[in-house]
């Protein structure tokens, strides 16, 4: 068993840990929303600080696994790297989703409803998984929890979209529906890109 199918298992657990919470304070009268968004960070730094691993963080790994090396100004596509990426995107996802499986199971109770993303167009569901795996990208190569933490309270707030969040709440809820899929598409897309974006963006040095 890899290390990564372990981390990835740890990883959706917390997850769906952070998103039960998030669940639970939902309701409170005119605070609801926004302690959603204060709750739900600690899955992450659980995710960081307890050797987790999600899906959505290998996406943002893309630009630094040596898919691409440059010499001067010469690109050269290295077919090995896109591979394993490609492998460590399955189990990860595969991870994360049997870790919330294992959660659901032992929580024993139905809990929330998909009705909000059902209801969301399929090109909102794309677009706010890309700016959702932004702040995630952001969350994860922060130095400090505080700086961890801010990007995921953002994304929480703003209702933009998790994938393996939304897989838990599927799975506490009972209800499954395709929304998913160009959730997926939107946070591979964002973690792809902006990895890119910011290692470009990096200083060289001298």
């Amino acid at each position: 068993m890899s290390g990564l199918f372990v981390r990835s298992l740890l990883g959706g657990f917390y997850v769906g840990l952070a998103l039960l919470s998030s669940l639970l304070v939902a309701h409170i009268p005119e605070f609801g929303g926004l302690l959603r968004a204060v709750v739900f960070p600690v899955g992450i730094l659980l995710v960081i600080y307890a050797n987790g691993a999600l899906f959505t963080g290998v996406a943002g790994q893309f630009a630094t696994r040596g898919i691409f090396s440059r010499k001067g100004n010469t690109f050269t596509f290295n077919q090995e790297p896109l591979k394993q990426f490609g492998k460590d995107l399955t189990v990860s996802l595969i991870g994360n989703i049997i870790g919330i499986a294992a959660l659901t199971l032992l929580l024993g109770r139905q809990i929330g409803s998909i009705d909000v993303r059902v209801n969301t167009p399929v090109l909102h569901l794309f677009t706010w998984g890309i700016l959702c795996n932004i702040m995630v990208y952001l969350a994860l190569n922060a130095k400090m929890p505080l700086t961890q933490a801010i990007p995921i309270f953002i994304f929480i707030l703003a209702g933009f979209t998790h994938s393996i969040a939304d897989i838990a709440l599927m799975a506490f809820s009972g209800q499954y529906h395709w929304f998913i899929i160009p959730v997926i598409l939107g946070n591979l897309v964002g973690g792809v890109v902006f990895s890119v974006i910011a290692e470009a963006a990096k200083p060289k040095p001298a």
